[in-house]
């Protein structure tokens, strides 16, 4: 197993060196298949795998017009063969139902950053707010995309910006500034930046967490204790940026290499309080920030930094407790707060105000933003030299229907420029525009009847003490659904931007969105903690998945996996939805329940609810279905080399979510299993190249094929459907089945 993996370890390095040197997707995929041929033979896609009846047909390849295949033996190719021989990978080099989804839903999102029909569910958002989100969205795609205009604009924009900056004289005016009471800000930096979240150690009300600054000339704190070449590098690029615009706005070079060298100082002298992104990614990090305030706490140690004005400024100011990351850095940032230091700030925020706008700018600009994003991405490739292959796989648009103005692919203006400044606003037309109210009541629904069928299936696991099992039952209960899109949405009404034809431009756009995102930051402070509430700026539901979060114990189910009806048909028969988004739903609950999230309570906290002993018996459990997936071979040309432990929480999820779809089926008269199984197959079909499984073999989720044939080996209800014994590829003794539910 060991040389296995080597094998692969190496192939894979060899196909990313290949790629970083520009060859073409199919020279790549010749060199492995070359290299792969010599380690252990011709490759055989359509070859049994070692020590089964399986094959992997997940591959382009395995499956072929001879292919002949027993739903006795291999139950995942038998189902989906017909469709393997059909499916198109040639546009986005993977072809599934997950795709399917993915390329509905790009095309719904296209669709809205284009004039056209923009009717709505009243009842989700009215039709005067949706069509005001149109506007929205369509201004900030012409000022995005208008690379003519932004060019006749050049640097212009950025003027009244650095102005701002310029005319603060004193240490009550840099407080004014930072309050947003002094001239217009692109950058909402505060040197203390709070943001309202739950307490790390409790769920009861919102708290305000302070930060510290959030911008950094060489990034990582680390480098400015022992510079790296990739430090020395950012800075060289990053300051030719800063004195190139800088320049063109007029500014002499010794000014603007002043202003740089005393942003760096301050920057100096304040990130030796702060941790490194290593430290930040220990798992300690969290106790190590853990520092709770009250607000007369904050005002006895805050010295000469106004941080309770600042907090007052930015709604904040009344919160009952604050969590504040890093005394020390407060400390130091006081004693830094005076009179004689005022352009010292200045210079911090000329320079960040200067490196922000570089996107938002004439073409010139975004040049020197690429050579910044190649250094910080480890390369020194340009946009124009990528090959795209890594890009996410969006629809064409017809040139006829861009907007006027648009000289620009409208995919690349949407991505580089209209979500991320207008993540709400893109994600509330979505559900208005693409979802009904019915829609989220009817899932809504099925949720509680999958939750009532899981609640069943705790209760019949014998192997638990009654204890647990209560314990477990609670925290089932306690389970929020988020399903589709919030229950109360973001008024946006507040929010205008100006065309270009009205004297705007795209870095004013992006500020006003700033000020109004600030205006509205402190909306929850010390609200009662729901864990219902969604913020779809930091999960948006314009994705065709669904998912769990542990530290929260709720499940989100995101508008985009109705999108084409792939993984959701409200006109299909109730197996195949069953079989689909009912598994899928019963999978992110069983989440909670896997080798990561049994750990965490009912409202989300590290804290463990299992007897000793029935946590060993899971633990088992869990060990038995894990060293099961290491003894099976996923790839033709390769014996072993799986990696059971990697796919066991996902492994857990997955029989889980199956087992509580057919609790439910034991309710319902005349259920058709034959449908739910060979639904449950198809919601697993996939077509990849070989290297492309191969890589997948590192995900944290089995490969499709075991998602199929590994699961439904566990489910007498399967067996008996479709007759399956000894001596057939699929079967599997009783003794040896490893759900874990």
């Amino acid at each position: 197993m060991r040389f296995i993996n080597r094998v692969i370890a190496l192939l894979l390095a060899l196909g990313m060196a290949v790629s970083l040197a520009g060859c073409s997707k199919e020279e790549m995929m010749g060199s492995l298949a070359g290299l792969m041929e010599k380690a252990t033979g011709p490759i055989q896609p359509d070859k049994t795998l070692d020590g089964s009846a399986w094959r992997n047909s997940d591959i382009i390849g395995a499956v072929t017009e001879t292919t002949q295949v027993s739903l006795k033996d291999d139950f995942h190719t038998a189902v989906n063969r017909d469709w393997m021989l059909t499916a198109d990978t040639s546009e986005y080099g993977r072809a599934s139902r997950f795709v399917d989804a993915q390329v509905a839903l790009n095309e719904q999102m296209l669709s809205l950053f284009q004039p056209g029909d923009n009717t709505c569910d009243e009842e989700i958002l009215p039709q005067s707010e949706a069509d005001h989100l149109k506007d929205l969205l369509l201004t900030m795609t012409e000022l995005g995309g208008g690379h003519a205009v932004r060019n006749q604009q050049g640097v212009e924009p950025l003027r009244r910006y650095l102005q701002a900056v310029e005319d603060i004289q004193t240490l009550d005016g840099l407080t004014a500034y930072l309050c947003g009471e002094g001239g217009p800000r692109l950058l909402q930096e505060t040197l203390m930046n709070g943001k309202v979240e739950a307490p790390l150690d409790s769920r009861d009300v919102y708290t305000v967490h302070l930060n510290a600054m959030s911008h950094l000339v060489l990034e990582d704190p680390e480098e400015y204790r022992s510079i790296t070449s990739f430090g020395e590098r950012l800075l060289e690029v990053r300051q030719n940026a800063v004195r190139t615009v800088l320049g063109r706005l007029g500014y002499s070079d010794a000014q603007a290499g002043e202003w740089f060298r005393r942003c760096l100082w301050l920057e100096v002298s304040l990130v030796r309080c702060l941790p490194t992104q290593s430290e930040t990614n220990n798992k300690n990090y969290e106790t190590h920030i853990n520092n709770p305030y009250t607000r007369e706490e904050l005002a006895a140690r805050q010295g000469s930094f106004p941080l309770t004005t600042l907090l007052d400024g930015a709604g904040l100011g009344g919160s009952d407790s604050y969590l504040l990351y890093e005394p020390l850095y407060l400390d130091t940032l006081a004693k830094l707060y005076t009179d004689s230091r005022v352009e010292d700030f200045k210079a911090y925020f000329i320079v960040h105000t200067v490196l922000e706008a570089l996107p938002l700018l004439d073409d010139a600009c975004g040049e020197l933003e690429e050579t910044i994003s190649a250094v910080m991405n480890g390369t020194s490739q340009s946009r124009e030299q990528t090959t795209g292959d890594e890009e996410e796989p969006l629809p064409p648009v017809p040139t006829d229907t861009l907007p006027e103005e648009q000289d620009t692919p409208l995919e690349e203006t949407v991505s580089g420029y209209v979500t991320p400044y207008l993540p709400g606003v893109v994600q509330e037309l979505y559900v208005a525009r693409f979802c009904t109210a019915e829609e989220k009541r009817q899932l809504t629904a099925m949720i509680d009847d999958i939750v009532a069928c899981y609640e069943e299936m705790l209760a019949g696991e014998d192997w638990l003490g009654e204890e647990t099992r209560q314990q477990a039952i609670e925290k089932l209960r306690a389970i929020k659904a988020r399903v589709l899109y919030p229950d109360e949405l973001t008024d946006y009404s507040g929010l205008t931007l100006r065309s270009a034809a009205e004297g705007g431009s795209l870095l004013d756009a992006v500020a006003d969105i700033r000020a109004f995102e600030t205006q509205h930051a402190g909306d929850k402070v010390n609200r009662p903690i729901d864990r219902a509430d969604w913020d779809m700026t930091e999960i948006p539901t314009t994705a065709a998945n669904a998912c769990y979060l542990f530290n929260s114990n709720v499940i989100n189910i995101l508008a985009g996996t109705l999108a084409g009806n792939a993984l959701y048909d409200p006109e299909a028969p109730v197996e195949q939805n069953m079989a689909m988004l009912g598994v899928i739903v019963g999978h992110e609950i069983s989440h909670g329940f896997d080798i990561n999230g049994y750990y965490f309570d009912k409202d989300g906290l590290p804290n463990s609810w299992w007897t000793s002993e029935d946590e060993l018996a899971f633990r088992e459990r869990a060990d038995r279905l894990a060293n099961y997936y290491s003894t099976l071979s996923v790839l033709p040309n390769m014996s072993g080399g799986y990696n059971g432990k990697k796919v066991q929480s996902e492994a857990i999820a997955d029989m889980g979510g199956v087992k509580a779809m057919l609790l439910m089926a034991e309710k319902m008269p005349d259920f058709d299993y034959e449908l739910f199984f060979t639904s449950y197959a198809s919601l697993w079909r996939s077509q990849c190249d070989y290297f492309s499984e191969m890589q997948n073999m590192d995900d944290e989720h089995p490969l499709d094929f075991l998602r199929t044939n590994v699961t439904l080996q566990q489910f007498e209800e399967f067996y008996q459907t479709f007759d399956i014994g000894p001596g057939d590829g699929m079967y599997l003794a009783p003794e040896n089945r490893v759900a874990v539910w």
